[in-house]
């Protein structure tokens, strides 16, 4: 007798490796191609400026179709949409069915061996939280994409490396797979948990660095420009630059690449207040897997619908970024509470 087939509805809380291993595979496809709608858009504007002309310009001449969310600052395009769209429907087509780990029948050769039954588990296709489509609503448990079409949309706009397309797959709330993807660099950062980071290909590990005045550390602009936010900030700044003499402050504008900046030991601490779950979930196993120290913007476990983390080289220098934070009081100046 040939051996029977069944399909069986996945309730465990971790992944398989043939799982994870293929969604990475589709997950780096999609934001390459989403990534060449970004990288094409960039240099058709920048190329094709004209002195004196707004054409190409900023507000890409209409070419953009630009738009504000919370602020002024807060940006939305027609490409974040487009690739929003592209990314979507390749993510929701991923499902994939593969053998468990189990035979049962006779084991002993001949006529038992008929009766062995082969059972498989389909996987997919998994919940989506998206930036611009799928904002709303709790984290589950059980397996989601998490999403950023265009992280960096600001620096997108004004023709800036430091953009990026950022695919993360969280399991039980965790981070187990991220795909960041900066076109204009031409850098793919990848990882799955358990398994190491790799920017094209090649692995990669945080400095190491513990010495915060031999440390490169990276905040932001944020969106809200009340007074309180920005004067919180600046203290912060301050205090690396004079109480910790760090080597330099940088402000860029993703937080997926800058996240990813520390795994690759480009620098050695980035802290953020505001950021959604779409701007972390990607880079959070890029970070880890590269040895990083990742948690709360005070130092707690990391949730990434907290709005908040900081990522560093080390548990020394993620020790020092969280007390300024604290001490200059981000977290509630930001989001009105600790």
């Amino acid at each position: 007798m040939a051996a029977s087939a069944t399909t069986a509805t996945p309730t465990a809380s971790v992944l398989p490796a043939a799982v994870l291993d293929a969604a990475l595979t589709v997950a780096t496809s999609a934001a390459m191609q989403a990534g060449s709608i970004i990288r094409a858009s960039v240099i058709a504007r920048t190329l094709n400026r004209v002195p004196g002309s707004s054409e190409g310009g900023n507000d890409g001449g209409g070419h953009l179709a630009l738009e504000t969310k919370s602020s002024s600052a807060d940006l939305v395009t027609k490409f974040d949409k487009e690739c929003e769209t592209l990314v979507i429907e390749m993510l929701r087509g991923f499902v994939i069915t593969v053998p468990n780990a189990d035979h049962v029948g006779g084991g002993g050769g001949g006529d038992h061996d008929a009766t062995a039954t082969t059972t498989t588990t389909t996987y997919g296709p998994f919940g989506i939280m998206s930036e611009e489509s799928f904002p709303e609503g709790p984290l589950p448990d059980t397996p989601t994409w998490i999403v950023d079409p265009i992280d960096g949309t600001t620096a997108f706009v004004h023709g800036s490396f430091d953009c990026c397309v950022s695919i993360g797959l969280a399991v039980a709330r965790r981070s187990v797979l991220g795909v960041v993807y900066a076109p204009l660099m031409q850098e793919l950062f990848t990882s799955v948990r358990g398994k190491g980071a790799y920017c094209n290909g090649s692995r990669i590990a945080a400095s190491g660095c513990t010495d915060p005045t031999r440390a490169i550390v990276v905040t932001h602009t944020p969106y809200d420009r009340r007074a309180p936010v920005i004067d919180a900030l600046m203290a912060m700044n301050k205090a690396y630059m004079v109480d910790h003499r760090v080597h330099a402050v940088r402000s860029y504008g993703s937080a997926a690449i800058d996240m990813c900046g520390v795994a690759l030991g480009r620098h050695d601490v980035y802290v953020e207040v505001g950021i959604c779950a779409w701007d972390m979930c990607a880079a959070a196993t890029i970070v880890e897997e590269a040895g990083g120290t990742l948690t709360d913007v005070y130092g707690g476990p990391l949730d990434l619908m907290r709005r908040g983390m900081c990522c560093a080289a080390t548990p020394a220098l993620a020790a020092m970024a969280t007390a300024v934070a604290r001490n200059a009081g981000y977290r509630e100046a930001m989001m009105g509470s600790a």
